[in-house]
């Protein structure tokens, strides 16, 4: 019972062993027979198994090899609509073969533990068969790895009617908004001239549609990416000015494109960043001092600890009558109804309510889950005239 026990202990300690141990092709130990050698049948089955574990070690560095090698030439083969496709059918091979060969190797150890410490086999035939097994499997899995990527195309759909310039009906009935992005609200800047433009860019053309993380929104809309005659109709929109950026929970694949083409949106004065010839736009002078997002605790239920404060620098008062205030989401619009910015003065826009002063307004918000507004994630804030011109907005990051 006492040499069975350190049988096992024995082998036990080199798998734990075999994590750290040389790739093959480095300088291998000779493998005895037990003719040849005078170690006792435990000893030399160590041998064999730590010889076992070095090849498992070398066969999944080369699939990994392989996996980097070919991703780049893999994923040059297919088109912008299928990038992302291709770039989870890589990756699902690595894990798939990978997980193959994991499993292989623990029961080519087992068995190899088991026939050593039960049977009368030869151990170096053993070796040899579990050997070439663990070469012939992981061969194929490489093949599998670098073999080119042939896709199901996707399915196409005709677009039946533009909501607006984010949400559209196809001719399944269903309705679709585009992720990654935010288009104006019927009455808000330059509504017409981004619905129009979707409008005319997807009439009589063929569209397929990529999902991300989730599948639906709330109002049973399905999120999707839209594509037609290879473009990236969302990246369009944000990039000639006729919707923000703007994240929908975890649906994030092209969030950098989307920020790349609000940046160049911005330069370019597209629609939503046209600067309109009015004296406080020219000027620069309504400024943010601070933009409290973080409130102590439960932002949600300590809405007046996140608040904005603006200042004027202008050589003049404002009549900020009809000015909005808002994030990046559609609902969170605050309107002020009648207020004068004084020259030299500030203001602060508290989330919660209270009464309205010359320094202090309130969105009148009630505490209750998502009654906060500014993200702590990150957010943007953008504040517009009565005549829906864009006078500032400014983004961060949050932590």
């Amino acid at each position: 019972m006492k040499a069975k026990i350190m049988f096992i202990m024995l082998l036990v300690g080199i798998i734990l062993i075999n994590g750290c141990a040389q790739q093959k092709g480095e300088d291998v130990q000779e493998l005895p027979s037990q003719e040849e050698s005078k170690i006792g049948r435990p000893e030399q089955a160590g041998i064999f198994l730590k010889e076992l574990g070095k090849q498992c070690r070398y066969e999944i560095d080369l699939l990994f090899e392989a996996h980097e090698s070919t991703r780049d030439k893999l994923l040059a083969t297919c088109d912008n609509a299928d990038r992302t496709l291709c770039i989870d059918e890589i990756g699902n091979r690595m894990d798939k073969e990978g997980a193959i060969l994991l499993d292989l190797c623990s029961s080519l150890n087992k068995e190899l533990l088991d026939k050593g410490q039960y049977t009368d086999v030869d151990l170096t035939d053993l070796y040899e068969e579990l050997s070439n097994e663990l070469s012939t499997t992981a061969q194929e899995g490489r093949l599998r790895i670098i073999s080119k990527i042939t896709l199901e195309p996707r399915p196409t759909y005709e677009v039946t009617s533009v909501i607006d310039g984010d949400t559209i009906e196809i001719n399944t009935s269903e309705r679709v908004r585009l992720i990654g992005i935010n288009a104006p609200e019927e009455g808000e800047k330059c509504y017409e001239e981004s619905k129009e433009y979707l409008e005319n860019f997807l009439s009589d053309k063929e569209i397929t549609l990529e999902r991300d993380m989730e599948d639906k929104d709330q109002y049973d809309r399905l999120l999707r990416y839209v594509f037609a005659d290879g473009h990236n109709v969302n990246y369009g929109m944000v990039y000639l000015g006729f919707a923000h950026k703007y994240e929908f929970g975890s649906n994030t694949k092209y969030s950098s494109w989307f920020e790349e083409a609000e940046n160049e949106a911005k330069q370019n004065e597209g629609c939503l960043w046209k600067l309109e010839e009015v004296n406080y736009i020219q000027d620069k002078c309504i400024y943010i001092t601070n933009l409290h997002f973080n409130a102590a605790g439960d932002d949600n239920y300590n809405l007046n600890d996140e608040y904005v404060t603006f200042g004027n620098k202008c050589s003049y008062s404002i009549d900020m009558g009809g000015w909005t205030i808002k994030d990046e989401t559609a609902s969170h619009i605050y309107t002020i109804l009648a207020f004068t910015f004084q020259s030299g003065a500030t203001f602060t826009l508290y989330t919660g309510s209270g009464t309205n002063t010359n320094s202090a307004l309130y969105w009148g918000r009630t505490s209750g889950d998502y009654a906060a507004i500014w993200n702590n994630g990150g957010d943007t804030l953008f504040l517009r005239d009565s005549g829906g011109n864009l006078v500032l907005s400014q983004s961060y990051s949050g932590y």
